[in-house]
């Protein structure tokens, strides 16, 4: 979230951001397999919706998201 800050205290006003992370999957197998993985390699998995509302705090609209397995793509623009 450091980085979020950054990025928003230097980018101009209607400038984008593009970002490519990680996302928690839904079902518990898969969530108790990446809390394992995530502890032993140091990955941070996001939460579905995390990501997305850590940008909005930040100031940035229109504000979209892709998820394909666990991976997720989200971007936005900081408003004027």
């Amino acid at each position: 979230m450091r980085a979020l800050d950054r990025m928003a205290a230097v980018l101009a006003p209607g400038g984008r951001v593009a970002l490519f992370t990680s996302v928690r999957g839904r079902s518990a197998p898969l969530r108790t397999f990446e809390s394992v993985v995530g502890a032993r390699s140091g990955a941070r998995m996001f939460e579905r919706e995390e990501v997305v509302r850590a940008l909005e705090e930040r100031g940035f609209t229109d504000v979209r998201q892709r998820v394909t397995g666990i991976t997720q793509f989200v971007g936005g623009r900081l408003a004027d």
